[in-house]
């Protein structure tokens, strides 16, 4: 068995270093959320972690080309809009994220295999990022500029329209990818009032602090608020929309439509 250093080495050698524009800025990226962050600091743990992923790592990996394929034409069905260029990257990353978008080749959506449910939630990840792919060909702005608003709608559309391209699974089941869930959308649901008044006084923020607080595991529970509470608003905003707006009209909204309508829902529904 090889050695942490050996180890090292082979991952740089052929892994690393061939694809070092992924690295630098998967770096980058990381390093928004925690300027310490080092790739070579994280491997140690990694390594001891990868052999428990490996059965679903190899069992996506066999089919997440043909799946990524088959959502593609269903968000261009769910959304009428053909012909764009879609860059998908998987990758074996560091246990961070399952997916996500960033500016990468224009526009690319990141899957890391290592982090992918199970196969039966593995449409419902791949919607919800294609769905953002969709949105951002016609939204046309980077991470940095979104406000607390369009954070708000753009997780929500992602996370409803998982619902229509791939039927069948729970609310929760579209907001966490598992099926054990459903206590924490019954604790965001009863939160949400609590945070009615924050958002409304800065939905036109672009303040990263708003989005860390409301999409990431900002918190726990307790006195403070359900982590990933933001997903909860934005579906259920995304749900009272659509009884109004069909999803091909939805994604083409821009960020003025965005910023009244999502702040217009929030006083309707909470």
């Amino acid at each position: 068995m090889l050695n942490f250093q050996e180890q090292k080495l082979m991952w740089k050698q052929l892994y690393e270093i061939p694809n070092e524009d992924i690295f630098n800025h998967l770096d980058y990226i990381f390093k928004l959320g925690d300027k310490n962050y080092s790739i070579d600091r994280n491997l140690q743990k990694c390594f001891q972690r990868y052999s428990s992923c490996y059965d679903n790592i190899k069992v996506i990996n066999k089919v997440i080309k043909q799946d990524i394929d088959k959502i593609c034409k269903r968000c261009s069905e769910v959304f009428m809009i053909n012909d764009l260029k879609l860059n998908f990257i998987t990758i074996v990353g560091q246990f961070h994220s399952n997916a996500f978008v960033t500016p990468f080749n224009g526009k690319t959506a990141f899957y890391f295999l290592e982090m992918l449910p199970e196969q039966m939630y593995l449409y419902i990840v791949l919607a919800h990022e294609i769905t953002h792919l969709f949105q951002f060909s016609q939204l046309n702005k980077g991470d940095d500029e979104l406000t607390l608003a369009e954070y708000i709608f753009i997780e929500g559309l992602a996370c409803f329209a998982s619902g229509i391209i791939c039927p069948g699974f729970s609310k929760a089941e579209y907001l966490c990818f598992n099926s054990e869930s459903n206590q924490w959308l019954t604790d965001c649901e009863k939160y949400l009032p609590n945070v009615k008044t924050e958002i409304i006084n800065n939905i036109e923020s672009t303040d990263y602090f708003y989005s860390r607080k409301y999409f990431t595991n900002y918190s726990g529970y307790g006195n403070e608020i359900p982590k990933r509470i933001g997903y909860v608003l934005g579906y259920d905003i995304i749900s009272y929309l659509n009884k109004l707006y069909s999803m091909d009209k939805l994604i083409l909204w821009n960020s003025n439509k965005i910023n009244k309508e999502v702040k217009s829902a929030i006083l309707s529904i909470l």
